[in-house]
């Protein structure tokens, strides 16, 4: 990131701003050797063999991969962006499921904010950043308590269905793959869809393979009985703050001609992926079907109050935006990095709304260059111009 780049990001996400979340990156080795350790021996041995290494970095896919690397050894890799999203994810549930007292209501005065933070994020998520942020939003000492209890199990199912591709032979040289110069990404894909489906269905099978087989994992692997119902909780908690990514196509729906967009997907949907997990734990413990069926019910309402106050978001930015640009058409330009408070908060809001209305005024027949370089006009420019250039050559390919 360069320092233009990095200054930008400062002035629309000044400290103290982002939700600051614990540091998982020391956790995570710790975290695979104690369940490896836990395993029944048939399990244990060839994964100790491998010497499992699981790291956390950047790699742009807000997801998490394994592979066999020379040695042999075992690498999964966890994006940052990924154990954000689940952080924020339970954190905010927690909000909505959890009374703040004894007595409070459900959900407690904390999960408007929290709803509206997830709003931002998702946006955030679906728009040129590189990185996974989070606005601050409050929680009780005792909600807090419980989203890290269930964070833990739901990064922990994460490590098991990672483990299980490995068990499983999904790492053999004979399984089919998609090519990484063929795969769209975690932004889309809008060119011609060259991907075999029959090794889409293949893929598709695969995680849900590793989804029970993971869920297995996790269950054995347990520190005591006492944790059963949070190993369980935790799978379903990851599928569903995993499942909010893909909603990328509604938030860039007004970007792209939805009828030419392909996206091939290698993981099944959420909903399909709750279910066949739901059926894998009825297989371990009697009534967890129904257990988890409630849970994934108030999960899937959780989500479309997230989706609902996101579009609420967007839109409540756009109007002010539209403000915002008759504010400012035809004033002096005095601020050397293009952005005061105003702007900042608008683009820390919902950077896709802004850029919507950028995108809109650019085009629009009053601004246009029929009508020349009117104020209006001038101020979308010099706004354009202050953006980080992944922005700036998002919005020319529009």
């Amino acid at each position: 990131m360069s320092a233009d780049t990095a200054s930008w990001f400062n002035e629309v996400w000044p400290k103290g701003s982002e939700q600051p979340f614990p540091d998982w990156s020391f956790r995570m080795q710790q975290l695979v050797t104690g369940i490896v350790a836990s395993l029944p021996p048939d399990e244990a041995q060839e994964l100790q063999r491998l010497s499992p290494v699981v790291s956390v970095g950047h790699t742009f896919s807000t997801g998490a991969t394994s592979r066999l690397a020379s040695g042999p050894s075992l690498q999964i890799v966890f994006d940052a962006g990924l154990i954000i999203l689940i952080q924020a994810y339970i954190r905010a549930a927690a909000t909505r499921f959890l009374p703040v007292t004894h007595e409070g209501s459900r959900p407690s005065e904390f999960w408007p904010l929290a709803k509206r933070g997830m709003g931002t994020m998702l946006d955030w998520l679906f728009s040129p950043d590189e990185t996974t942020r989070c606005p601050r939003f409050d929680a009780s000492p005792e909600q807090v308590r419980r989203a890290e209890i269930l964070t833990l199990f739901a990064i922990r199912f994460v490590v098991c269905h990672e483990l299980a591709h490995f068990i499983l032979g999904h790492h053999g040289p004979d399984t089919p793959r998609v090519p990484s110069d063929r795969f769209p990404g975690n932004i889309g894909f809008t060119g011609p869809n060259t991907i075999d489906l029959e090794v889409l269905e293949i893929t598709r099978e695969m995680e849900l393979d590793a989804d029970s087989k993971g869920l297995w994992l996790q269950q054995a692997s347990l520190p005591d009985e006492s944790q059963v119902v949070n190993g369980l909780a935790g799978a379903v908690y990851f599928l569903h703050a995993s499942g909010l990514l893909s909603s990328r196509l509604m938030f860039r729906s007004s970007f792209a001609d939805i009828s030419a967009w392909r996206t091939p997907l290698t993981h099944p949907p959420t909903l399909a992926r709750v279910a066949f997990l739901m059926a894998s734990a009825q297989e371990m413990y009697q009534d967890a079907f129904k257990g988890l069926n409630i849970l994934h019910e108030g999960l899937a309402e959780l989500d479309q109050e997230i989706h609902e106050a996101a579009s609420i978001l967007q839109s409540d930015v756009k109007e002010k935006m539209h403000k915002y640009l008759d504010d400012i058409a035809g004033t002096p330009w005095s601020n050397t990095s293009g952005i005061d408070q105003t702007l900042a908060e608008l683009l820390r809001a919902s950077p896709i709304g802004v850029m919507e209305v950028l995108r809109g005024e650019t085009t629009s027949p009053k601004t246009g260059p029929a009508f020349g370089e009117g104020p209006r006009l001038v101020a979308v420019k010099r706004i354009r111009d202050t953006l980080p250039l992944g922005f700036q050559r998002w919005l020319n390919r529009l």
